[in-house]
């Protein structure tokens, strides 16, 4: 499940996720036009990456961050107008096709 490329996560690429050789995950929130904003997709998106990064057995530690200078300016306003109110959860995928498992473990 790792990777070192820093490659889009999710569907709407917005979220990268790379594991360096010494087991250093590292989850980037990828909007700095918005000062990474997430909107209720690429909340969905960071959720069930957190989630990978908790079963990927090459990460030892996971380090969140965001592009451009911001963490996260929190959820993008914009796109409340345009998400119906059913598609608002921020449940990912993996919780709602099962039930909830948490992506922290302790070695």
């Amino acid at each position: 499940m790792s990777d070192t490329t820093g490659r889009p996560a999710g569907s709407t690429g917005h979220i990268r996720y790379e594991v360096d050789e010494s087991g250093v995950a590292t989850i980037t929130i990828d909007r700095p036009a918005k000062r990474n904003a997430m909107t209720y997709a690429v909340l969905r998106d960071f959720l069930d990456t957190v989630a990978m990064a908790g079963a990927d057995d090459t990460a030892r530690v996971v380090i969140v961050t965001g592009a451009g200078g911001a963490f996260c300016a929190g959820t993008d306003l914009s796109d409340l107008s345009d998400t119906p109110s059913d598609r608002r959860g921020a449940m990912p995928a993996s919780d709602r096709s099962r039930g909830h498992s948490s992506p922290v473990r302790s070695r």
